[in-house]
C-alpha cells in the first residue's frame, strides 16, 4: 500500500492557469474558483469535457466523500465551479469518479463508485448520473451487482459507448457493456464473460489499463494478476472477433520477491512507436522504503532505467 498511497495522492485543491499573454505571466485562480476554505478541500478525481465545448472541466471530490463538484471550464473566469452532485446515504462515500457515455446518447455521463464506510470488504457499489442537452444530472441509478476495486473504463465491443472491465465479488472478470436505450429505474450493464483462460485472481489495488502493447493499433486490455505463490503476472489480452486472447504474460525477476510493486505506466521510452511497460518497485523495511527502482520492459527483457537506495 506504501507504493499506492504514493501515486495516489490526496491533495488541497490549487489551481494555476497560464495565461497566454505577451510576459507569460502564471496567475492563481483558485480564489475565483473555490471561494471559501472548506470548498478547496478534497482531491481531483478526474478531467473531462462534460458540456462538449472544448474546455477540460474538473471533478473534485470534497473531503468528506459526500459530494462531487463539477468544476466547467470557462473563457472569463478560466472555470466556473457549476454543479454538486451529493450522495444522501450516510454510509456510503465516494471512492472514484469514471466520467463516460454509457447509455450512447452522445452526452458525458458520470459514474460514481461507493465505500460503505461501515465495511472492511474490497467491494464497491456503482451510481450512474445520467447527463443531458443541459448538463443538469437530474437523472441517476443504483447498479445492481458490487464489484472488487475501481472498474477500469474501456471500449470491450468497438461500439463506441462506454464499458467496464471488473472483478465481480467471486473473483471472476467480466465485461460490463454499456449500451443504448431509454434510461429506466432499473438500467443495468449487461454482463458478459471475460475468458475461460483467466483463472488468476486481479491485484488489489488493481493495475490495469487499455492501451496498445501488440502494435496492431488498437487497444488491448492489460492486467495485472497474482499467482499461487502471490507473485505479480502481467497479462496482454489481445482484442479478437471472438474475443479476447492471451497475447502474453510475464513476471518481474526473482531478485524483486520481495519488494513493494507500484502502478504500471505506459510510454514509448526508445521512440519506436511501440508502447513500453514502466513500473516502479520498492523495498521496504519497516514501512520505509530503503531502495527503489524503475523498471522498463524491453523486448521481453526488464531494464532498469532509475536507482535510489535510501539506506
Amino acid at each position: 500500500m506504501l507504493l499506492f498511497n504514493m501515486w495516489l495522492l490526496f491533495i488541497q485543491v490549487c489551481i494555476i492557469f497560464r495565461f497566454c499573454d505577451a510576459q507569460n505571466l502564471v496567475t492563481d485562480v483558485t480564489g475565483q474558483v473555490f471561494t471559501t476554505p472548506s470548498s478547496r478541500s478534497g482531491f481531483v478525481a478526474a478531467y473531462v469535457d462534460i458540456n462538449n465545448d472544448k474546455l477540460t472541466d474538473i471533478c473534485v471530490v470534497s473531503e468528506s466523500r459526500k459530494e462531487l463538484k463539477l468544476v466547467y471550464g470557462g473563457t472569463e473566469t478560466r472555470l466556473v465551479q457549476f454543479k454538486s452532485l451529493v450522495i444522501t446515504d450516510d454510509n456510503l462515500s465516494i471512492l472514484g469518479v469514471i466520467p463516460g457515455d454509457y447509455n450512447g446518447d452522445g452526452h458525458v455521463d458520470i459514474l460514481i463508485t461507493l465505500k460503505d464506510s461501515n465495511s472492511n470488504s474490497n467491494l464497491v457499489q456503482i451510481k450512474i448520473f445520467w447527463g443531458d442537452s443541459e448538463n443538469k444530472f437530474t437523472s441517476q441509478n443504483d447498479i445492481d451487482g458490487q464489484v472488487i476495486d475501481e472498474p477500469l473504463l474501456l471500449d470491450a465491443n468497438a461500439d463506441m459507448v462506454s464499458d467496464l472491465f471488473v472483478t465481480i465479488a467471486n473473483g471472476t472478470r467480466q465485461f460490463w457493456l454499456g449500451h443504448a436505450g431509454a434510461i429506466t429505474g432499473n438500467w443495468s450493464f449487461e454482463h458478459t464473460s471475460f475468458s475461460k483462460a483467466s483463472s488468476k485472481p486481479v491485484k488489489f489495488p488493481h493495475s490495469n489499463a487499455f492501451v496498445d502493447l501488440t502494435g496492431d493499433g488498437g487497444a488491448d486490455l492489460f492486467v495485472t494478476t497474482l499467482d499461487t505463490n502471490g507473485r505479480i503476472v502481467f497479462e496482454v489480452w489481445q482484442g479478437t472477433e471472438l474475443g479476447p486472447h492471451l497475447f502474453s504474460n510475464y513476471s518481474l525477476p526473482n531478485e524483486y520477491d520481495n519488494f513493494e510493486i507500484g502502478q504500471s505506466a505506459f510510454a514509448d521510452i526508445n521512440g519506436d512507436g511501440q508502447q513500453e511497460h514502466i513500473l516502479p518497485v520498492c523495498k521496504v523495511d519497516n514501512k520505509r522504503c530503503i531502495r527503489s527502482n524503475i523498471l522498463v520492459y524491453f523486448d521481453k527483457e526488464w531494464t532498469e532505467i532509475f536507482s535510489d537506495n535510501n539506506q
